[in-house]
């Protein structure tokens, strides 16, 4: 089990769990709740990735135990198919309802005639005429409905074996994967699980008469509420509920829908119960948290968020392969795909076992097991195409067109765009975090403002980082994380490269912004050099310069002489860098590096045309002599270290 946040979605449904806010389409309402009551109640035994990460593990083997419980099931249906055939079974239990039913059987026990019947007393009761009709003997037992069939316990054999296959499942990789950190996904296993089996025990519990008895109408309302907490996690268990209701309506004749109103009118109630989740989303949606999904709050957002339009509503899975159509032949391979893995899932015993058992129940009339196998396959549909692809899809810039610039929302974005729709070109991506702010072609900035957000951010996290707190093993989640957040700071730091050069405010706000920038990119170049997580071009390092010889110029005359050297040092550090990467690289004739050896050689502030060679404090510059010239070997592997610089 994961320790903290793991892949995937599951940072994203801690977050959401921590602020009770919407996730991503459809919402995941009914684990929303459930994490929520998790994190009140047992928030202190850990993080909450990790009480959140156990509560998924609980939830994952209480599947797994729900798949244990519907194997049992069905395998009892099996059992009770084969006593119906004249099979085995408990012949005084036979004997015993047959006898219920009623009646006498004619050549058989209680019969008048025949071999082992009743004998004649001899001289006793009147004589009747030998043609005419016979009076039949008034039964002793009531007249009763049929009884419903019964379920009889598993030989010991068969059970082990169902438990055998329980384990190969919750075992399985794709299974266990899921269950090890916080996702929707071992939920949905529990509610599929126990909806499959409440709708094998209502059809293997039918009676032979059109009349619903007491079991299945329990079961009825139990299998509605149910069908509404499935829709309130994954929609995909759509599929199932599709397939189950089918089996139950139509069982006995229609007996639910043409001849028990009452019970279907309970069963329908139960469903919106357990759709009920859905309110809280609209609940939620109106504190409008910063990091929720949407706006549930009207009619038009809930129904947007609720079948999942951003996505395509019932595109339960994305294309095959971006760009590609459905057809035929991918349909059949991700079926033999699936079935390999299954088959490698389960030792090579599934597929066999799965086939005897889809035929046992097909020519048996086994409705139960048919109900089973159905389920089994349609869980197995491959998905359609969703936008830019779909015709009746859209591209990315007809949604920015609609909500970039609103005034009642911003609109953010994580990543990067879909892969072939370069229709968003047109717009721009400020980086404030892990996500970017999408602003209209044009629209200028408050760089004052970002570069005090920039700020912030490295008062948190950049000494966090510095403080070594964050795990950097090589595959971790955290690793990762720290990539992003450092990858945040080199694209903030270069966004403030490329606009402060023509930034017309107050001076004291340029100075500001420069400084920001020029303590981003030292972050940076610390954390490079202590493990080199993170790779930087050497294009980066003239950027960097670039602001620290911007700084200096407005530095320049102001009568703040050390700021002003301060400046010039770190000018001159990150150009070292760009040159120390140059001659590693074999790149000292290309123009950047050509350009920037200038500068060095000379000593000299490009923007303010300052000189600094020959002052105090910068003779380390003469390090640089003549590399202009291609004189190299003096400096080979030189200004790369700046603890060297300004002593």
């Amino acid at each position: 089990m994961f320790r903290s946040v793991g892949g995937g979605d599951s940072g994203e449904l801690v977050a959401t769990a921590c602020t009770q806010s919407t996730s991503h389409p459809p919402g995941y309402p009914l684990l929303l709740l459930l994490n929520g009551i998790v994190l009140k109640f047992g928030g202190g035994l850990g993080t909450p990735a990790m009480v959140l990460n156990g509560f998924n593990a609980l939830l994952g083997s209480l599947a797994n135990t729900s798949v244990l419980l519907c194997g049992v099931l069905l395998s009892q249906t099996v059992e009770m198919f084969k006593v119906d055939e004249g099979g085995g079974g408990d012949v005084e239990e036979i004997v015993k309802e047959v006898e219920a039913v009623g009646g006498s059987v004619g050549g058989g026990r209680g019969s008048g005639g025949g071999r082992g019947g009743r004998k004649k007393k001899k001289g006793g009761g009147k004589k009747t005429d030998g043609g005419g009709p016979k009076t039949p003997t008034p039964s002793t037992h009531p007249t009763t409905p049929p009884p419903s069939k019964h379920l009889r316990p598993l030989p010991p054999a068969k059970f082990y074996a169902c438990m055998a296959f329980a384990s190969m499942f919750g075992f399985s990789r794709g299974i266990w994967e899921y269950c090890t950190q916080l996702e929707v996904f071992p939920l949905n296993n529990l509610l599929c699980g126990l909806l499959l089996m409440t709708t094998a025990k209502f059809i293997a519990v039918e009676t032979n008469n059109k009349e619903l008895n007491e079991e299945q109408r329990g079961l009825a309302v139990l299998g509605g509420l149910l069908c509404g907490l499935c829709m309130c996690n994954q929609h995909t268990s759509s599929i199932f509920i599709i397939i189950c209701v089918l089996a139950v309506a139509t069982s006995m004749e229609l007996a639910l829908l043409k001849r028990d109103k009452v019970t279907l009118a309970l069963t329908a109630t139960a469903t919106l119960v357990g759709l009920s989740p859905y309110l809280y989303l609209v609940v939620r949606s109106n504190s409008k948290a910063i990091d929720g999904w949407g706006d549930q709050s009207t009619l038009s957002g809930f129904l947007t968020h609720f079948l999942r339009r951003e996505y395509g509503t019932f595109a339960l899975a994305s294309e095959w392969e971006s760009g590609e159509e459905q057809d035929g032949d991918k349909v059949v391979r991700r079926l033999i795909l699936n079935a390999k893995q299954f088959n490698e899932d389960t030792l090579y015993l599934g597929g066999i076992a799965a086939a005897r058992f889809a035929w046992g129940a097909g020519i048996r009339g086994n409705r139960a097991g048919v109900v089973a196998v159905v389920c089994w396959l349609g869980y197995s549909f491959p998905g359609t195409r969703h936008h830019p692809y779909d015709p009746e899809g859209f591209d990315m810039k007809t949604f920015l067109d609609v909500n970039v610039g609103r005034e009642d929302a911003e609109l953010y974005v994580a990543g990067d765009w879909k892969q072939g729709d370069n229709t968003q070109d047109v717009y721009q991506r400020v980086p404030v975090g892990l996500a970017d702010k999408v602003v209209a072609p044009g629209e200028e900035v408050e760089l004052y403002e970002f570069a005090k957000a920039l700020s912030k951010n490295l008062d948190k996290v950049g000494r966090f980082d510095k403080e070594t707190t964050i795990d950097v093993v090589e595959g971790s989640w955290e690793l990762v994380m720290r990539i992003k957040y450092q990858n945040y700071f080199l694209r903030a730091s270069h966004y403030i490269a490329s606009n402060v050069v023509g930034f017309r405010g107050p001076g004291a706000q340029k100075v500001g912004i420069c400084k920001v920038a020029i303590r981003a990119y030292e972050y940076l170049l610390d954390v490079s050099e202590d493990d080199g997580v993170l790779m930087i071009s050497r294009s980066s390092w003239r950027n960097a310069g670039v602001v620290a010889a911007v700084l200096g110029r407005e530095l320049d005359g102001g009568g703040e002489e050390e700021e002003l050297k301060k400046a010039a040092e770190a000018m001159f550090k990150f150009w070292g860098e760009l040159w120390g990467a140059c001659v590693r690289e074999g790149e000292t004739g290309a123009k950047d590096c050509k350009e920037i050896s200038l500068f060095l050689d000379h000593g000299v502030n490009p923007y303010s045309q300052r000189k600094w060679r020959g002052e105090e404090g910068f003779e380390f510059l003469d390090e640089w002599v003549g590399i202009h010239e291609g004189n190299i070997e003096a400096s080979r592997g030189r200004g790369v270290n700046p603890d060297r610089v300004g002593q």
